[in-house]
């Protein structure tokens, strides 16, 4: 229903993403989802992200390739985050069984934190498995 797509081509138009397919735009009241364009620093994630990027290319993309976050690097950056809206989510795809929980501790120790947060998160991912 959502995405936070990143123009990797033309960064400052995170903006027009939202004003266009955004929450609450007639795209979202058309089609029933809706795209919050992020940057490139929005989010706090492991070292080595690039090379683990998933593309998704496919009849439903009308053959334009994506690029999404490998399921391990998308969760250590939403469990770093702590929002509520992300921690339903992380329990939702934990709860389906597509995750490792010693691989999300893995990806932990190689995203750059403060010590106090990195406590806190692999405290929450242990409690999560």
């Amino acid at each position: 229903m959502e995405a936070d797509p990143i123009p990797l081509d033309h960064p400052e138009r995170w903006n027009l993403i939202d004003g266009v397919l955004g929450e609450g735009s007639p795209f979202h009241e058309t089609f029933g989802r809706y795209a919050d364009g992020v940057e490139l620093t929005t989010a706090v994630l492991p070292r080595g992200r690039k090379a683990r990027l998933v593309p998704i290319c496919n009849e439903n993309t009308l053959g334009i390739a994506g690029l999404c976050r490998e399921i391990h690097d998308l969760l250590v950056s939403k469990d770093v985050a702590g929002r509520d809206k992300a921690m339903k989510f992380c329990a939702l795809v934990r709860k389906a069984g597509r995750v490792d929980a010693s691989l999300l501790l893995q990806r932990l120790k190689e995203t750059p934190l403060a010590p106090d947060l990195r406590e806190i998160v692999e405290a929450r991912i242990r409690r999560d498995a």
